[in-house]
């Protein structure tokens, strides 16, 4: 800085009108020197607020157009006039409360770029200039091509086109078949001979002001711009409940069409339940200690993310299959169980926590996740805690093997080869057989019997699956009418949400004669998503009589608070936990709280996969009234059932 004291001496030498000359030059120069800090400052400005507001501005619009827009709508396929119009209309009241000018979805076909989707400016509004479906688009910028070839988001130079002097972001989007459509946000900017004017005028005032004072100002003001940033990143790629990665840092994550990952989809069974029932800050406090569980289970080269409410997704490099099993089986086996949660409920001790997993050995980025999806639904169909996706070749294969059991299963139901066996359930207490489960078997055509782990799961979704429950309830009934014992039946979701099949069932009982002698086993996978019908139907089949047992009770899904929701006759341990119980002190330790519960409740307890007689003897022990499997009966044709008096 000049100081006073040098000025004096300088300006001692000069007559009046060279010092005033001095100080004149001094002045411009400090103006030019403001003038050049103002206007790169602003430029600086300029380019961080345009760049934040419009990746902001692309990201959110995905949300107010809907995220399955452009994967469903295509040039050949327009989405109804109403509801185009209404995103449209969306857009307007959206981007006329923002510093944007536009924001669209474009696509390409054969070379032509077009407008999708876009909002309209209030002019453009009064001069009856509409967005179109499917626009051509001539002047397209040279940025928005390359974000169609190359698949990266793009901020472009400022450019010019019958719309007006705007930069803008381009956001590929691929869509499940493969082809990209682009997501685009566009602001208008200020041209460079503005900015100069503008940074002048503001020099000329601020340094007669002072200016050098502004300085430490000026500092914390960029320290501030590079807060904001960096609030906004965390705000736009971290969860906040938990801190993780989220799901778009997930999907930057898999851009790359050419790298193969692994991945583990995991959900939580029953947390927006926990939320609806306890309140929101206790499920925010029991996601907490998920994922600290969660961060600690899997290996420290497995990327742990939060993608909504229940669900996190572990990524990797591709790994080996069998590395994989043992994770995931690490995962599901260290997080389930009891969870102690804090609260100021007194009637709120703890909460059973059970996951599935949707597991993927080795994918492309762009698939993985979908793929991990399809994986965790059929883990719902199926009923096991995790199913592995496989690749092209060995889903032809299982398709191959499904369209072949379809075929011997709609043969067998024509030649009646479909057949009910007949398993007893022993009474612990009175040292017999009162009841029998009902299960199905298929007889093909060179006389083998064939257990529905082979056909059952391929005709599970089509209109055999209803004829084969159909035939199960009729035999079952018929071969009951004349007897004393009572029967158990298996229905699914499907069964109990078809009238058609109720109707069946309540009159082959009434028929038979079976009135109070009949037990419906459900399992508990199938309240998942139909709660309130599930309820509402086994609450009328109890109401006429018949009874209700929840199977495979602990194979995961069991939530004992859901227990208490529906009263039920009878509860069904299930056979993995039986068998283990033996070998891990978890398995016993379950089977023990399983039984107390049900204690605690009036409700006889039947354990299933009870193979020898030690088994018995503890299951006995503990208070079982009744035990099912080989060491008191296997399953057996109607022909071999014991003689009644």
């Amino acid at each position: 800085m000049i100081s006073r004291n040098w000025i004096s001496r300088i300006s001692g030498k000069m007559t009046d009108r060279v010092f005033a000359l001095v100080m004149l030059v001094l002045y411009f120069l400090a103006i030019t020197l403001f003038t050049y800090t103002s206007v790169q400052t602003r430029e600086a400005e300029i380019k961080s607020s345009i760049k934040t507001t419009l990746f902001t501005a692309a990201i959110s619009a995905e949300h107010l157009i809907g995220v399955e827009f452009g994967q469903h709508f295509s040039k050949d396929t327009p989405p109804n006039e109403t509801i185009y119009r209404y995103i449209v209309n969306k857009l307007n009241k959206w981007v006329d409360t923002l510093p944007v000018s536009y924001v669209y979805l474009m696509d390409m076909v054969d070379g032509q770029v077009y407008f999708v989707i876009s909002n309209e400016t209030v002019e453009e509004r009064k001069n009856g200039v509409f967005s179109e479906f499917y626009r051509p688009y001539d002047s397209a910028p040279e940025s928005l091509l390359r974000s169609f070839v190359t698949q990266e988001t793009i901020f472009s130079d400022v450019y010019e086109n019958e719309y007006g002097t705007f930069q803008s972001i381009f956001v590929p989007v691929e869509r499940k078949n493969g082809s990209v459509y682009v997501l685009a946000a566009d602001i208008s900017v200020e041209g460079g001979y503005s900015i100069i004017w503008k940074s002048i005028h503001k020099s000329l005032w601020l340094t007669l002001l002072f200016l050098l004072p502004l300085m430490p100002m000026m500092y914390f003001y960029f320290e501030l711009q590079k807060q904001k940033r960096n609030d906004l990143w965390d705000s736009l790629y971290k969860d906040k409940l938990t801190a993780l990665p989220n799901s778009y840092q997930l999907h930057n994550a898999l851009k790359s069409n050419q790298t193969f990952f692994s991945g583990i989809l995991i959900s939580f069974m029953g947390i927006d339940d926990i939320s609806l029932q306890f309140g929101r800050s206790i499920r925010d406090s029991l996601l907490v200690r998920l994922t600290q569980e969660l961060n600690v289970l899997p290996p420290s080269y497995m990327t742990l993310y939060r993608i909504k409410g229940g669900e996190f997704f572990l990524l990797s490099d591709a790994i080996d299959e069998s590395l994989l099993y043992l994770i995931v089986e690490d995962i599901l086996y260290g997080i389930n169980g009891r969870k102690v949660i804090e609260g100021n409920r007194l009637d709120l001790k703890e909460v059973i926590i059970t996951a599935n997993a949707g597991v993927v050995v080795k994918a492309q980025g762009h698939q993985l996740f979908q793929h991990a999806k399809d994986a965790l639904s059929k883990t719902l169909d199926l009923g096991q805690p995790f199913f592995v996706f496989r690749n092209h070749k060995e889903q032809s294969k299982q398709l191959a093997s499904d369209y072949f059991w379809q075929n011997e299963v709609a043969q067998a139901l024509i030649e009646n080869r479909v057949v009910p066996f007949f398993q007893p359930i022993f009474d612990n207490q009175k040292g017999r057989v009162e009841r029998y489960e009902i299960l199905v078997r298929l007889i093909n055509k060179e006389g083998d019997i064939v257990t529905p782990h082979a056909f059952l799961d391929p005709i599970r979704h089509c209109y055999l699956y209803k004829h084969m429950t159909h035939c199960m309830i009729e035999k079952g009934c018929k071969a009951f009418a004349n007897r004393t014992e009572s029967i158990t039946l298996n229905l699914c979701k499907s069964d109990l949400l078809d009238n058609e099949t109720l109707d069946f069932l309540k009159n082959s009982i009434q028929q038979c004669n079976l009135d109070g002698r009949v037990t419906i086993e459900v399992v508990e996978s199938d309240w998942i998503g139909n709660q309130h019908e599930i309820f509402a139907v086994l609450r009328s089949l109890r109401s006429v009589g018949l009874s209700i047992a929840i199977d495979d009770f602990g194979s995961g899904y069991s939530n004992f608070d859901q227990l208490l929701k529906m009263e039920v006759d009878y509860i069904k341990i299930d056979g993995s936990l039986i068998k283990s119980m033996f070998k891990s002190e978890r398995a016993f330790s379950m089977v023990e709280a399983i039984i107390a519960l049900a204690k605690g409740l009036n409700v006889p307890v039947i354990p299933e996969f009870v193979e020898n007689q030690t088994m018995l003897s503890k299951l006995q022990e503990l208070g079982c009234e009744f035990a099912q499997g080989y060491v008191t009966g296997r399953p057996i044709p109607v022909e071999e059932l014991p003689k009644t008096n």
